[in-house]
């Protein structure tokens, strides 16, 4: 077996991360609605369309306003909603506040 020289094997090390597969991105839905979606991918908002152009190496293929099917590296994906997304509603207390008119009648 001939033996590999530093050269050829320093450059296949280095070679290595160039030929490596994408690593799949970072995926969370923001806004469904019908046929369109705004999703972040890898933190950035991203609008997407269904049968739009490809973003970021992410596809939208189908959305509603329950989830969104997005295709990333040859992986379908199904995203919803985050659960963060108005879990801290609260209904707003309301106070009166009472105006007397003063010595003359005013207010």
């Amino acid at each position: 077996m001939r033996q590999m020289s530093w050269a050829a094997l320093l450059f296949s090390l280095l070679a290595i991360p160039l030929f490596a597969a994408e690593s799949p991105a970072r995926l969370l839905a923001i806004a469904l609605f019908k046929d369109k979606a705004l999703i972040s991918i890898n933190g950035e908002q991203r609008a997407l369309t269904v049968g739009g152009n490809e973003v970021d190496g992410v596809r939208l293929l189908a959305a509603n306003a329950d989830s969104a099917v997005v295709e990333s590296h040859g992986q379908k994906i199904t995203l919803r909603l985050d659960g963060r997304i108005g879990a801290n509603f609260a209904i707003p207390v309301t106070e009166k506040l009472r105006l007397a008119p003063g010595d003359g009648g005013r207010y």
